[in-house]
């Protein structure tokens, strides 16, 4: 399997990050970025999702602490999801805190429809942030069992959304023809790409959950471990993209692409 060059995937990342920033006046990327940005994805091996990995469950969940960045200056600067899973017997909360500026359009967004969770990040902004698993009664790190983590609805509506993940071991994409990914490492870069021309409208009303959870999907396998971190950004667009995300998803398929 070809493999992009360090100098291609960091291009790409300082091209990224020299289209987006933490404020929301930021200029509009020119077309010679997003050009870049559309690199097309290579076709890998297909592959299946190993049903017996750990699952993270947001139907049960609820919202313990909603203060990503500290925005809402009342208590942790965290958005903490209660029980998303259980590891020898105890409830597991998923803590999201955020490594670099985090600039929201709207922190009511960052919320629980269930079975998704949802971030949301401000138009031409990106944040870094760190997800932990804690006991829920301890507040000890808890090293899961391999897990997946899918994000869905990917779409150039309202800004491109792109993110970046890191120490993974595969994943799986649903809408490979509107995700382009650069790798390398570990390490993978995914982008959004506009809709084809004349593309056939919606023949049918679908209700907003349908949407999100039949959208472009991303889906990744975590080895052990009680943390990861993502990127997050949105280039483009005059308001914001919400990041919607669960635990095993349906991009699980013999069509599933692997890292």
């Amino acid at each position: 399997m070809a493999v992009f060059g360090g100098l291609a995937l960091l291009s790409l990342i300082a091209v990224a990050g020299s289209c987006i920033v933490s404020s929301p006046s930021f200029r509009q990327p020119e077309r010679g970025h997003l050009a870049l940005l559309q690199l097309r994805t290579e076709i890998l091996e297909a592959g299946r999702c190993n049903p017996e990995s750990q699952r993270l469950n947001f139907s049960k969940a609820v919202v313990l602490q909603n203060n990503l960045g500290g925005f809402s200056g009342d208590g942790p600067a965290e958005l903490r999801f209660g029980s998303v899973a259980t590891a020898n017997g105890s409830d597991v909360d998923m803590v999201v805190t955020s490594l670099s500026k985090y600039w929201p359009h709207n922190m009511d967004r960052n919320r629980l429809i269930k079975p998704v969770g949802a971030i949301n990040v401000h138009a031409n902004s990106r944040v870094t942030l760190e997800v932990s698993f804690l006991n829920a009664t301890s507040g000890e790190a808890v090293e899961m069992d391999p897990f997946y983590f899918s994000l869905h609805d990917f779409s150039t509506t309202s800004g491109r959304q792109i993110l970046i993940a890191e120490n993974f071991d595969e994943y799986n994409m649903d809408g490979s023809d509107r995700i382009t990914v650069m790798q390398e490492q570990g390490m993978a870069v995914f982008t959004t790409v506009p809709n084809k021309k004349n593309e056939p409208a919606q023949l049918a009303p679908r209700s907003h959950m349908t949407k999100i959870l039949s959208g472009r999907s991303i889906t990744l396998l975590y080895p052990k471990t009680s943390s990861f971190n993502l990127t997050l950004s949105v280039v483009g667009g005059i308001a914001g993209r919400n990041f919607f995300f669960s635990g095993l998803s349906n991009t699980c398929s013999p069509k599933s692409r692997i890292l």
